[in-house]
């Protein structure tokens, strides 16, 4: 419980939106081994509900699923971005992984509008809607390659030893 409460609990009590400072790799991996072991067990309470046909139950707990989701959101990104400046990083790196995946929604969300319009026409089949749609998937397999690439980078990020950083001497300095 100790575990626990150390590098879970007291990092969403006491640093939920905690953008400034450091910390180190050990309490980094272990805050995430935390979530994704809360999450998992949450996921599989839920498969357990579907698997009995207790619908009700596993629409409440898909529900409390989402909320312990977007409520780890928040100390998830500030844990990170601490991690990167204990390692000399600026908090920015993280959209390494962020933009290309915003970029891969929006393309899938104009590829599903699009492929819709050239298959599905009134008028028949559009050869300039699937010239679209050809350049909308292009854009998507970019997009897609590029995310993974960025958060490998990331990855690697975390993993790096600690350094000595500016963010140390810049917490004394009062304003």
């Amino acid at each position: 419980m100790n575990f626990i409460k150390l590098y879970f609990l007291e990092i969403i009590t006491k640093h939920y939106v905690d953008f400034k400072g450091c910390v180190p790799r050990k309490t980094f991996w272990l805050f995430s081994l935390c979530a994704v072991i809360v999450l998992l067990i949450l996921y599989f309470v839920n498969l357990i509900f579907i698997a009995l046909g207790a619908f009700t139950l596993s629409s409440a707990v898909g529900i409390l699923n989402l909320i312990v989701l977007l409520g780890l959101l928040l100390p998830s990104l500030s844990i990170k971005v601490r991690r990167l400046h204990d390692i000399n990083f600026r908090g920015w790196w993280l959209l390494i992984g962020i933009i290309p995946i915003a970029v891969l929604i929006v393309s899938y969300i104009a590829f599903t509008v699009f492929s819709f319009q050239a298959f599905y026409s009134v008028d028949g089949f559009s050869a300039d809607n699937l010239a679209i749609v050809q350049t909308l998937s292009n854009i998507i397999n970019v997009s897609f390659t590029l995310s993974i690439i960025g958060a490998v980078v990331i990855i690697i990020f975390f993993c790096l030893k600690t350094k000595s950083n500016r963010w140390e001497s810049l917490e004394n300095v009062s304003l």
